[in-house]
C-alpha cells in the first residue's frame, strides 16, 4: 500500500465518499486514525458516517433525499409531526425540504425549530441568555443585539435582511456582531452599512447593553418574507478602493497578454459535514488549466491549498492566498476578476453578495438555499448553478463547465 500523507489520505477518503463509495471513506478514515487519533476531521466524519451512511442528503438525521419523491417524504414528515411522533429535528428536517422546493413561507417556519435541537450553537453569551429575544414588534428606540450563526457563507447570505430591520420595524439602535474574519465589510463609514448597522462588534470586545437580542438567520421568518428576490440591493458586500487598486496594478502585471482572469475556489471548510460531498478535487480541474487564454486565481484559503503543490500546479494558478488575512483581502482579488467558479462555500456567497459573475458547482442534492431544477440562483443575480446529474459524479459536470468556459473565453470582448 503506498505512503500518503494525512492531508492525502482526507482528500482520497473525501473523493470516496463523493463517489458513495462509503466502505472506502470509512476505511481511510479509521487508517488516519490510526496512526492520529485525535485528527478532528476524520474522526468527526467517521462518526457521520456511522450513523448516516449510506447518506444523499442535508439536515439532521435525514438519511436521503430522494429528488423524484421529494413530496413523498415531505408528506411523510409532517404526517409524523401530526402524529405527535415530532421532535426539533424532525421540524427542522421539515424545513430543508421546504425551503429546497422554494416553499419560504412554511419552510423559514419551520426552519426555527433549528434553535431547539440539540447540537444547535448559539454565538450569544449565556450572560446575556436571559434578556429576551425580539418578536418581531415596532423598535421605537430599543436597542437590538443580532448575532451571527453556523458558517461565514450563512453570514454573507443572511446579513443582507439587516438592511431592512430599520426600514420595517421602526428606528432602533441595531448592534451587530460577527467573527474577525469578516468584520471589516460591515465597519465603517465607506461600508454602506452604517446606516443599518449602529455599532459593529469587534470579537472580543465586550458586549453592551440592549434590550433584545435574536440570531441574523432568523431575519427572514420574523420578516414574514416568501421571496428571495433581492436583486435591487446588490452588491451589498465591497471591499475599500485602497484593497482592490492594490490587486489590479498586480493582476495586470501578471496577465500581460489578453486573457480571462477567473478566480477558482474547489474546497470548503473542513469541519462541515457535508464538504464531502460538496467539494472537488484540485486535480479534476487539471484539463482547465491546459486553456491557453485563461488565467487562474487561486482564492482557496487554508485546507485544501496544499493540493497545488500536491498535484504539482504551482505554475497553472497564481496563488497569493498566503497574503489573505481576511475576506476583505480575498474580495479585493475578486473584484479584479472576470469569472469566480467555486464549490458551495463562502466564496460562492462572498462573490455572489459581491454581483460578480460566478459559477457555482454543485452536488446532486444541493443546500437547500440553491433550491431545485434551475440554472440561476434567486439569492445571487450574478450567480449560474452547474448541478450533479447524478450523485458523486463531477466529472460530467466539469466537461459542463469547461465546455462553457471555451465559449466565454471566445464570446468575450472586454479582455485588458
Amino acid at each position: 500500500m503506498r505512503k500518503l500523507t494525512i492531508n492525502q489520505a482526507l482528500n482520497e477518503a473525501k473523493e470516496a465518499f463523493g463517489q458513495s463509495r462509503y466502505d472506502d471513506a470509512k476505511f481511510i478514515y479509521q487508517a488516519i486514525l490510526k496512526s492520529q487519533p485525535n485528527n478532528s476531521i476524520a474522526k468527526k466524519n467517521l462518526e457521520y458516517l456511522d450513523k448516516y451512511s449510506p447518506i444523499q442528503g442535508k439536515g439532521r438525521g435525514i438519511e436521503y433525499i430522494d429528488l423524484p419523491n421529494l413530496d413523498k417524504k415531505i408528506s411523510d414528515l409532517k404526517q409524523r409531526i401530526n402524529n405527535e411522533l415530532d421532535s426539533p429535528e424532525e421540524h427542522f428536517n421539515l424545513s430543508i425540504l421546504l425551503l429546497l422546493k422554494g416553499d419560504f413561507k412554511n419552510g423559514w417556519k419551520e426552519y426555527e425549530y433549528r434553535r431547539k435541537c440539540n447540537d444547535y450553537k448559539s454565538s450569544l453569551p449565556q450572560s446575556r441568555n436571559s434578556l429576551p429575544s425580539w418578536d418581531g414588534s415596532q423598535l421605537n428606540g430599543r436597542s437590538i443585539f443580532i448575532y451571527e450563526e453556523q458558517g461565514v457563507g450563512d453570514t454573507f447570505h443572511f446579513s443582507r435582511y439587516l438592511k431592512k430591520i430599520k426600514k420595517e420595524f421602526g428606528d432602533g439602535i441595531v448592534i451587530f456582531g460577527c467573527r474577525s474574519s469578516i468584520v471589516d465589510f460591515y465597519h465603517g463609514e465607506n461600508s454602506g452599512w452604517s446606516k443599518c448597522i449602529d455599532k459593529v462588534l469587534f470579537p472580543g470586545e465586550k458586549i453592551p447593553i440592549f434590550d433584545v437580542h435574536f440570531p441574523l438567520l432568523s431575519l427572514p421568518f420574523i420578516m414574514k418574507l416568501e421571496t428571495e428576490n433581492f436583486a435591487d440591493e446588490i452588491p451589498y458586500l465591497k471591499p475599500p478602493k485602497n484593497l482592490i487598486c492594490n490587486y489590479r496594478d498586480r493582476v495586470i502585471k501578471e496577465c500581460k497578454q489578453k486573457k480571462l482572469k477567473v478566480g477558482l475556489a474547489w474546497q470548503g471548510a473542513k469541519d462541515n459535514v457535508n464538504d464531502q460531498t460538496r467539494s472537488i478535487s484540485l486535480k479534476n480541474f487539471s484539463s482547465f488549466f491546459k486553456l491557453k487564454d485563461v488565467q487562474f486565481f487561486s482564492l482557496q484559503k487554508g485546507f485544501g491549498s496544499e493540493q497545488i503543490k500536491e498535484n504539482g500546479f504551482e505554475t497553472k494558478l497564481i496563488d497569493w492566498s498566503d497574503e489573505f488575512e481576511k475576506y476583505i483581502d480575498t474580495a479585493a482579488l475578486i473584484e479584479n476578476l472576470d469569472l469566480i467558479i467555486s464549490v458551495d462555500t463562502s466564496i460562492a456567497h462572498l462573490s455572489g453578495a459581491m454581483a460578480k459573475d460566478t459559477w457555482v458547482l454543485l452536488e446532486a442534492v444541493p443546500d437547500f438555499r440553491w433550491m431545485l431544477d434551475r440554472d440561476d440562483s434567486s439569492i445571487y443575480p450574478s450567480i449560474r448553478l452547474f448541478r450533479q446529474t447524478q450523485p458523486g459524479n463531477w466529472i460530467d459536470l466539469l466537461i459542463k463547465v469547461e465546455t462553457e468556459l471555451k465559449k466565454k473565453v471566445k464570446n468575450n470582448e472586454n479582455l485588458i
